[in-house]
């Protein structure tokens, strides 16, 4: 998402572009999501807020609301048919010990100028639309749920027929960068037949800018991979026995154990009047560790909490799944911009499980920096070369006490 995000961004801003794709676009995390848009996102306004004050939240939730509104202006530009929906989003809890913890959440929201709404009186569960006990909710209008895949394959399409070039199959295996801002980065560019799967026709490329834009930024001199997490995501796509009854809108709950996240969506992209599923994400843990729960399938532990909270009469049976890592960052925020102080070489990461949004904000930020805009709100809360040693300490002591422990 961010790779091509960036790319037609930059496009539009006059910039000469080309991507280079290991595998093929949107295979990746893209691909592989719920494919929601919100900036309302679990608990992360109250360690925003702690970290990086009331208008640090405010320009995080600034960010986010412009990543939405950037994919609905692409869906429009080029009409693009990926169910791109304006729909509300929840952030709930079923249990009583997370109230005060969600009340906390909803006032650094509004410390962020959210236009959020607290529900914790009469019947909750009605009131948002979930057919289990809820004890209290956050809810946000005019957010969105789309097929990320179909509109990050549109969107390629747009770029390429705009003059950008996307190159599939072919890996930069390395990036010599130059000290000097007037002069060219030079990239090690390695072909894949994918067929055949072997390397072919080794070459090198030069760039005046460089946008490292996987998962982790590759030759990673800044050290990211020390102050984030990789995260496992689960997701099922059940078909149901009642349509009607399915959850009008985006939800995501407080706890941890079991996660629980919840949409919506149509079975065929083609026709909007098709069977429409439940789609669940729960059975998270942390890259290389057992589930939460216990289970030792991920999958499973989603069938699980889904039966536990819809019953096993609602669901007809499992239609989809697939999984997908996201890499959590150490203070709340993603890092974007300047993978060091000497080069002009970027990266964006540590998107947290937020990447659409931020994706697809992340083409102002970069070329606001390519453009020497350096001290706007944006860059500054996102700048990639902050170093958060107190919370990389602390993130790296769990990850290695919890990898003992396997």
């Amino acid at each position: 998402m961010v790779g091509i995000s960036v790319a037609a961004y930059l496009q539009e801003q006059g910039k000469k572009v080309a991507v280079f794709e290991a595998k093929s676009i949107g295979q990746g995390v893209t691909g592989h999501s719920t494919a929601k848009l919100s900036s309302l996102h679990k608990d992360s306004y109250t360690d925003v807020v702690k970290n990086f004050g009331d208008d640090g939240a405010k320009t995080y939730a600034e960010v986010n609301e412009a990543g939405i509104d950037t994919v609905e202006r692409y869906v429009q530009k080029y009409k693009i048919n990926c169910e791109f929906k304006r729909i509300s989003n929840f952030t709930f809890t079923t249990r009583d010990d997370y109230v005060d913890k969600l009340t906390k959440e909803f006032e650094s929201t509004q410390k962020a100028g959210m236009k959020t709404t607290f529900y914790n009186t009469g019947d909750v569960s009605s009131q948002i639309g979930l057919p289990f006990p809820v004890k209290a909710a956050i809810g946000i209008e005019n957010q969105a749920q789309f097929n990320s895949y179909a509109y990050i394959s549109e969107l390629a399409k747009a770029f390429v027929n705009n003059g950008g070039v996307i190159y599939e199959d072919t890996r930069i295996s390395n990036v010599h960068e130059s000290f000097d801002s007037n002069s060219q980065h030079t990239l090690d560019v390695d072909h894949y037949n994918a067929n055949a799967n072997n390397k072919t026709n080794p070459l090198q490329v030069t760039a005046k800018h460089v946008v490292l834009a996987t998962h982790l930024p590759i030759a990673d001199r800044s050290g990211h991979f020390t102050f984030t997490k990789p995260m496992m995501s689960y997701v099922m796509a059940f078909s149901v026995h009642d349509q009607s009854k399915l959850p009008p809108h985006m939800y995501l709950n407080q706890e941890e154990n079991p996660s629980l996240s919840i949409r919506y969506a149509n079975k065929s992209l083609d026709d909007p009047n098709s069977e429409k599923l439940l789609v669940i994400s729960s059975g998270g843990h942390l890259t290389g560790a057992p589930p939460k729960g216990g289970n030792q399938s991920g999958y499973q532990e989603t069938f699980d909490n889904t039966v536990q909270h819809f019953g096993e009469n609602f669901i007809k049976g499992v239609e989809y799944k697939w999984s997908a890592m996201d890499y959590i960052p150490a203070d709340g925020v993603p890092y974007i911009g300047y993978i060091n102080r000497v080069s002009n070489i970027f990266t964006a990461t540590g998107f947290n499980k937020w990447g659409l949004s931020w994706s697809a904000a992340t083409g102002k930020i970069l070329h606001d920096l390519m453009s020497n805009k350096e001290g706007t709100e944006w860059t500054k809360l996102v700048d990639a070369r902050r170093w958060d040693l107190k919370g990389s300490i602390a993130e790296l002591t769990k990850i290695v006490g919890t990898v003992q422990n396997i």
